[in-house]
């Protein structure tokens, strides 16, 4: 049975966002948390919500299942994300009482404010008690009601500490929180409340987790990544390519409709590359369309350039259809890709397919383009290798697309495609977004930290630990910000212990 005495030690877990996926990344996040927890000699771990992307029962197995075998005493309060699903089953496992006698204290903010039930208790809450209150939602977004029934139980020394999630940053009431695709300022972490002899107050100690970051890699594996990490030239091509033959960045990426004429400038620009140590040329054709499969279409002509310039991959968004029309048109789609890719494979050529994302408040099959999700990717990749027969075919994988994909986001994290057979990973696109109003994203702006708000890359890199990205993958910055490539790729460098100028 749980211990009902009062704690001394407790592991506060939040905001993992676990997945339906069973070979999620997640997972193995989770299992080192609860290792490391049992290692500390806490009394219980306590959940602050948002453990499960949406609540659904199979995330809930998932977890339970990791719950039940560390043994450890488990108690928790929901998050907004376990109110996403209606089933029963998902959202009960979600929310385990504490008893009050344990000095944990639990507001249920998953509703986005304080349970008036919870505020009561915390208002008849005895002076002296000290307990540490975990909620959801931080006290900055409960309003000002609910604020100053909190600040009483502080005064009188009724609550000692306060802890929350949601925002996923660490702050003075907040954890970043163990999701890997989500957590900001850091690796995915826990923390440890331990209160004192002395005076009861209970003190926090952040646990982050190795291995993840790249100063804790080895210098070998460091060199490694950087020797498949290069930018996109976007709308610069001849700027972008004389400052990667500056830095002999090793992989570069020309677009379609930036090649201003194949003018020799551009080739006098790739042959220096090459001489200063460029490795791998790709090229991100345009789209592949229905009524597209003949000579003279837009395709057509930049696989052309592309056979001329000698790359080594290129990059190719899923078709430009509608999901609800794909059925339709996959036949066509199928014989236009055949056509106008073919010479491409004939050539050794890699061809990677790119996932997209939403558009917003164009979220309908009516209205989305199809390849938003990890199931039609797969579905179409594996249908292209199974009719061209080469395992040159593969995934390449947008990470910012990814992210900003309302509403399939909420269930289908950037980890999630990482590690499924049927996307056998060709390169990836990195960059960050910004949010200008809810559900609306900008895309391609400059990672300015490798653990920034709304993409971090922690589950990238762990991926790139774990083989889930193949040696020799190439890695793009994807930056559409003048000179913002070149300019990302220095701060990687720098992070990476290797800018010296």
């Amino acid at each position: 049975m749980p211990k009902t005495t009062p704690f001394r030690k407790v592991a506060v877990f939040g905001d993992l966002h676990l997945t339906d996926n069973a070979c999620s990344l997640k997972l193995p996040v989770l299992d080192w948390a609860l290792a490391e927890a049992a290692k500390a000699g806490v009394d219980a771990v306590i959940g602050i919500g948002d453990l499960t992307a949406s609540g659904t029962a199979k995330q809930n197995e998932l977890l339970q299942a990791r719950l039940k075998k560390s043994r450890l005493p488990f108690y928790s309060t929901p998050g907004n994300a376990e109110l996403r699903s209606s089933d029963p089953a998902g959202r009960a496992g979600q929310f385990f009482p504490v008893p009050m006698e344990t000095g944990i204290f639990f507001v249920d903010t998953s509703s986005a404010k304080p349970e008036e039930a919870d505020l009561s208790a915390l208002a008849a809450l005895p002076a002296g008690s000290k307990a540490l209150l975990c909620s959801h939602y931080p006290p900055e977004q409960w309003g000002d009601p609910a604020r100053e029934v909190l600040e009483k139980a502080l005064a009188r020394g009724a609550v000692s500490a306060v802890i929350a999630g949601h925002t996923h940053a660490d702050g003075p009431h907040t954890l970043r929180g163990l999701d890997p695709d989500k957590a900001s300022g850091g690796p995915p972490s826990f923390l440890l409340f331990q209160r004192s002899e002395a005076d009861g107050e209970w003190k926090r100690s952040c646990i982050a987790m190795p291995g993840v970051d790249p100063a804790d890699w080895t210098e070998a594996e460091r060199a490694s990544f950087l020797k498949i990490l290069g930018v996109s030239c976007m709308w610069e091509p001849l700027e972008t390519l004389a400052e990667a033959t500056k830095l002999a960045i090793p992989v570069l990426e020309l677009r379609h409709g930036a090649l201003d004429g194949e003018s020799p400038a551009l080739y006098e620009g790739i042959s220096a590359w090459r001489e200063a140590g460029g490795r791998i040329l790709s090229f991100h054709l345009p789209n592949l369309r229905p009524g597209e499969g003949e000579k003279g279409c837009e395709l057509y002509e930049n696989v052309c350039a592309a056979l001329r310039l000698g790359v080594n991959r290129v990059t190719l968004h899923v078709p430009e259809v509608t999901a609800e029309r794909f059925p339709q048109e996959k036949e066509r789609l199928t014989e236009n890709f055949l056509k106008l890719i073919g010479p491409l494979l004939e050539k050794g050529i890699t061809v990677g397919i790119e996932n997209l994302h939403t558009r917003f408040q164009k979220w309908g099959d009516d209205q989305r383009n199809y390849g938003c999700t990890i199931k039609e990717c797969s579905e179409w990749i594996s249908h292209l290798r199974a009719r061209t027969g080469s395992d040159l075919v593969g995934f390449h994988l947008d990470i910012g697309h990814a992210r900003n994909n309302v509403p399939f986001s909420r269930d289908e994290y950037v980890s999630d495609y990482f590690g499924v057979p049927a996307l056998p990973l060709k390169g990836c696109h990195f960059h960050q977004i910004c949010k200008l109003e809810e559900n609306h994203f900008k895309n391609h702006l400059p990672l300015e930290d490798l653990y920034g708000k709304i993409i971090p890359l922690s589950g990238c890199f762990l991926a790139r630990r774990a083989g889930l990205i193949p040696p020799g993958t190439p890695i793009i910055l994807e930056i559409n910000v003048p000179g913002g490539g070149v300019r990302c790729y220095r701060k990687f460098l720098e992070k990476f212990g290797r800018f010296q100028g």
